[in-house]
């Protein structure tokens, strides 16, 4: 498996949240947490849970939300590109290697 290029995807909410709570309480009384994974690695799924919002209360939690993907995220450019550039250059590298290796050689013979 190869390392990751990151980036940031951003995903809109697949729907409203709406919560009945006291009177007493206002929404800026209220905290939001999103709980899950620093990092995805791809392709993620539709329908998949991705994490989680918490709705907390004075340091309760009184809602928890899961965060489903409502499309597939599949390979960015970039992991394509990384991918496919460590293929090529290796290989090139290794021969420059080789190829200067024989001439220092040859110099010596």
């Amino acid at each position: 498996m190869f390392p990751s290029f990151q980036f940031q995807y951003h995903h809109s909410a697949y729907q409203d949240i709406s919560l009945l709570v006291s009177k007493e309480i206002s929404k800026n009384d209220l905290q939001f947490e999103v709980e899950g994974k620093n990092y995805l690695l791809l392709p993620q799924h539709k329908n998949q849970q991705i994490g989680k919002l918490k709705v907390q209360y004075q340091q309760k939690t009184i809602y928890e939300y899961p965060l489903i993907l409502n499309h597939d995220i599949q390979s960015s450019m970039m992991d394509t590109i990384g991918i496919y550039g460590i293929l090529i250059c290796i290989p090139v590298a290794l021969v420059g290697i080789i190829v200067t290796i024989k001439r220092k050689k040859d110099k010596h013979d």
